[in-house]
């Protein structure tokens, strides 16, 4: 099967399995069945035919119907499997998993057991002295306020209950004590692993500054929770927060770094390069530290994604097949989905791939019209030098311009915020990460055991407090952050078609996949916006017909309005209503904000609707109206506005992720 047909028996698989994960409700496993076997029927007749293109719809077809049922079988298995959470606030028992220090507390995910035996896991958020009383491995005996999974802020869009259903999670709580704890049972290798994890990011903590530490631990063990808030914000506004998450870049430097290392060290023997082919060697042995490198991390979604893209790329150097082949990019994306269906919806994962793919497609039009090879020999020794330092700007700049502006759409279209000057902040970071920050990462913990690793770290921590000056100071100009709003629906399929024939498509017609990308961008900013956000009476938001974003009522939820103020496009302005006030939302439709029922009267003959959050109205009122028995349940309101009056978005509640 050539490239063009592999690529799109791929796309299909792809393809089908976001489709079943969209999908309003749950579908019938009858859907499914039908599905596959009318597609088998239609690929086994349309192989019988002479017409290409017949055969290749055939395939598309099936692999259409293979994802879907593949999608849907998957999420059969994590609903029947896993437990269901009692929620409230009760005692639990269970095993310690993990725990992470936190800026004002601590972050646990306790494994335990529900009546029928099946297992689920619980994230829970307590005090920083818990830290001291378990380790991951025991068992804890304590009292939480169990709560569902966290519904989406922003109704209809991101819901972040579909990827912790799918990580086993069933619930989020808060610690109110430990009541017991028992660390006298066996370890799991999991537990040693995570023991591990714990203690050498403490060594990077210790023999770190206090800015670089939590960092190197990040990159190394994926300990992200001790990083200061104002670091984390210099590298995420300045467009460096792809170093912070452990990724393809992350494991390419890594492994790469060791795989020079030996390159070099078999160099320093000419008769052995001579006579052996060393790659092969260097390849299994920077697998293996790959390997480890995945295991010391934490294994997370995207550090998985990125092993096997590189395993992908090693072995196919072991079989003396090409390894920067975009066959190779399609093997990864398939084996991921295949592993973790529910990874094509999220961003880590468009990110990584799309990054690549566009990285890959660049090289093979690149691969078959370089000649400088040969032509080498005739340069003199200081054009030979020139070359390479041009070589290496140029192919930086391309890198991070392609990298950069790929995931910088998506991460406009899926964050609604991207760092303006992230070209910039990545072509001056990033030859600093390649060469004094991840490649001292594994000489950093090869030498650990015998103490000799203080020179290393002292080289890694250079390096990151430069990236984070650089990154502080892109963040510090004015306009470093852009915030469009939220983009039309149209936006990312339309973008990912063109994308995908620009990429896999390996003629010329390729440049028609430029029309689908201009019309995404288009959509960017475009989708209508929400007139009016009630989180129980602690946030109340009105989006006004002017654009403004105006908070009539706060108490806590930040981070609630920090989304909604990325979704708007727009910064939140705070409006005084005490007792009341009044605006115009979009379309026209008058509201009234009343701290207290004074002029209400007034208000019900004036306006169309009114909020009322601390006070109950006597008398029956012409506006609608949203008084204090509207808040009895602290539930999570949101408003369009629809021929002139004010219609209610609900909560889906269908698939089995949205089911409390």
């Amino acid at each position: 099967m050539h490239i063009g047909q592999f690529s799109m028996v791929i796309c299909g698989f792809v393809l089908a399995i976001a489709i079943f994960l969209l999908w309003p409700y749950d579908p019938s496993p009858f859907i499914a069945l039908v599905t596959l076997v009318t597609a088998a029927v239609i690929y086994g007749t349309t192989h019988y035919f002479n017409a290409h293109t017949v055969r290749r719809g055939g395939q598309i077809i099936l692999a259409m119907a293979l994802g879907f049922a593949w999608g849907q079988a998957r999420t059969h298995m994590e609903s029947t499997q896993t437990g269901k959470a009692v929620l409230g606030e009760i005692q639990i028992s269970g095993v310690v998993e993990w725990h992470e220090a936190q800026a004002r507390g601590s972050r646990w995910d306790i494994r335990l057991q529900d009546a029928q035996g099946r297992f689920f896991l619980l994230r829970l958020y307590g005090k920083q002295a818990h830290l001291e009383q378990a380790q991951p491995g025991c068992g804890i005996t304590l009292t939480a306020d169990i709560k569902p999974l966290p519904t989406p802020i922003i109704i209809g869009g991101y819901d972040p209950r579909r990827d912790a259903w799918f990580a086993g999670r069933r619930g989020q709580g808060f610690m109110r004590s430990i009541d017991g704890v028992d660390c006298s049972q066996d370890l799991a290798l999991r537990h040693h692993l995570a023991r591990g994890r714990l203690a050498l990011a403490r060594h990077y903590r210790a023999h770190m500054s206090a800015e670089a530490g939590p960092v190197a631990a990040a990159l190394v063990t994926g300990v992200r929770g001790a990083i200061d808030k104002t670091v984390r914000d210099a590298f995420r506004h300045s467009g460096l927060a792809h170093m912070l998450a452990i990724s393809g870049l992350h494991m390419a430097l890594f492994a790469g770094s060791v795989c020079a290392l030996l390159r070099l060290l078999a160099a320093l023997s000419p008769p052995l390069v001579l006579r052996r082919d060393v790659r092969k060697p260097c390849a299994m042995i920077s697998l293996t530290a790959a390997t480890g490198y995945l295991f010391l991390s934490g294994a997370g979604v995207a550090t998985q994604r990125a092993y096997i893209m590189l395993a992908i790329f090693f072995l196919a150097i072991l079989l003396d097949r090409p390894a920067i082949t975009m066959r190779n990019v399609l093997w990864a994306a398939l084996l991921v989905l295949l592993w973790q269906p529910h990874a094509v919806l999220q961003a880590g994962f468009q990110m990584s791939f799309s990054a690549v793919m566009a990285l890959v497609a660049v090289y093979e039009i690149w691969r078959q019209r370089d000649t400088l090879h040969l032509r080498w020999e005739r340069l003199s020794p200081a054009q030979q030098v020139l070359r390479r330092l041009w070589r290496y700007g140029s192919g930086l700049f391309l890198t991070s311009l392609i990298a950069g502006g790929v995931t910088g759409f998506i991460a406009i279209v899926r964050f609604q915020q991207v760092g303006t000057f992230g070209l910039p902040a990545n072509l001056l970071a990033m030859p600093i990460f390649g060469t004094l920050i991840m490649p001292m990462a594994p000489l950093s913990v090869l030498l650990m055991p015998v103490g000799l690793e203080k020179p290393v770290l002292f080289l890694m921590q250079t390096g990151i407090e430069t990236v984070v000056t650089l990154g502080g100071y892109f963040t510090a100009m004015s306009g470093a952050l852009w915030r469009p709003g939220a983009s039309a629906a149209f936006t990312m399929p339309m973008a990912a078609l063109g994308f995908g024939v620009l990429c896999l498509v390996p003629t010329r017609w390729r440049l028609i996949g430029v029309l689908p990308i201009i019309i995404a961008l288009s959509g960017v900013g475009q989708a209508a916006r929400p007139a009016l956000h009630m989180f129980g009476r602690d946030l109340i938001v009105a989006h006004t017909g002017d654009t403004q974003l105006l908070v009539l009522r706060q108490l806590g939820k930040q981070y609630e309005l920090d989304r909604l103020a990325r979704h708007h496009g727009r910064a939140p302005e705070t409006l005084s209503c005490r007792p009341f006030c009044r605006l115009v939302l979009q379309g026209g439709v008058r509201l009234a904000y009343h701290d207290r029922s004074a002029g209400l009267s007034k208000s019900c003959r004036e306006v169309d609707v009114i909020i009322m959050p601390f006070a109950e109205a006597r008398y029956p009122c012409r506006a609608r109206l949203f008084d204090s028995r509207a808040f009895k349940r602290r539930v999570h309101r949101q408003f369009n506005i629809q021929q002139g009056k004010l219609s209610a978005q609900h909560m889906r509640r269908e698939r089995p992720w949205q089911i409390d």
